[in-house]
């Protein structure tokens, strides 16, 4: 813990990461091609059972959302969560989110735009996470090679503390 904060574990070759899409829906493609950049960087990626749903523009209901959250916060075997895009929807579902399992052993959770709002709940619980790109700008059709490098760096703790 630095400053009150707490730092969730660094990841390494084999962490396991857990990829939701807890606003809005993202293409099929662009999702598969994540998972392929984040497992050549050695991690295990476990999908959301719901990570392909659609519901309108969100990515499943706000159930199938919320349940693909939540499982990603309680799985003891996941080091980080990393949303699959930002949008609208994780509002509608963060009043439901249970943090009793996620406080005894925090993760990394890296998300932008709607997952701020998540950013700033685990905020103020005292938890540090990662505002930075979401899966959909590591590879497909809108890829950011400079976010693909950086990202793993961030999580790997390899970024100076912040003092």
């Amino acid at each position: 813990m630095q400053n009150g904060w707490k730092r969730p574990s660094p990841l390494k070759k084999g962490s396991t990461v857990a990829l939701i899409a807890p606003a809005g829906k993202i293409p099929v493609a662009e999702v598969q091609s994540a998972i392929r950049t984040l497992e050549s960087w050695g991690w295990q990626v476990k999908p959301g059972k719901f990570l392909f749903s659609t519901s309108n523009q969100f990515a499943g209901t706000d159930e199938q959302r919320l349940t693909d959250l939540q499982n990603a916060l309680d799985d003891t075997k996941v080091q980080a969560i990393i949303c699959a895009s930002g949008g609208y929807g994780t509002t509608r579902v963060l009043d439901k989110i249970n943090f009793s399992k996620f406080r005894q052993n925090p993760k990394w959770v890296v998300g932008y735009g709607d997952i701020a709002a998540l950013h700033s709940h685990l905020h103020q619980l005292g938890v540090e996470s990662l505002r930075d790109h979401a899966a959909a700008f590591l590879t497909g059709t809108r890829p950011n090679p400079s976010i693909a490098s950086k990202m793993p760096c961030r999580v790997r703790n390899s970024l100076p503390d912040r003092t």
